[in-house]
C-alpha cells in the first residue's frame, strides 16, 4: 500500500543524510522540510519508529532527534528505482 507522506518523511530524512545519530534531525526541521504540520509528522515518525525505519535519540538539550536505520535508508533509496 502506498503512502505517499511516509515516503517523503523518509525522503527527507534521505535528503537531509539523517542517516546516524550525529546527523538526525529534529520535528520542526522534518516539518519543514516536508512542508506538513508538526503534529502530522509526528505520528508518522512514531509508526515509522515502531516499524525500524526511524530511530531516535535525545540530544544534550533534550530535544528528540530522529534519523534513518539501515532499513529506512533501503525503503528510501528503493522508492527511487
Amino acid at each position: 500500500m502506498a503512502r505517499p507522506l511516509a515516503d517523503r518523511l523518509l525522503h527527507a530524512l534521505h535528503n537531509l543524510a539523517a542517516v546516524n545519530p550525529n546527523n538526525a534531525r529534529t520535528l520542526p526541521e522534518l516539518a519543514e522540510a516536508t512542508q506538513e504540520p508538526a503534529d502530522k509528522i509526528r505520528d508518522l515518525l512514531s509508526t515509522e519508529e515502531e516499524s525500524g525505519h526511524i530511530k531516535s535519540v535525545t540530544d544534550a538539550k533534550s530535544e528528540r532527534r530522529y534519523y534513518l536505520t539501515g532499513l529506512g535508508i533501503l525503503r528510501a533509496v528503493s522508492m527511487l528505482t
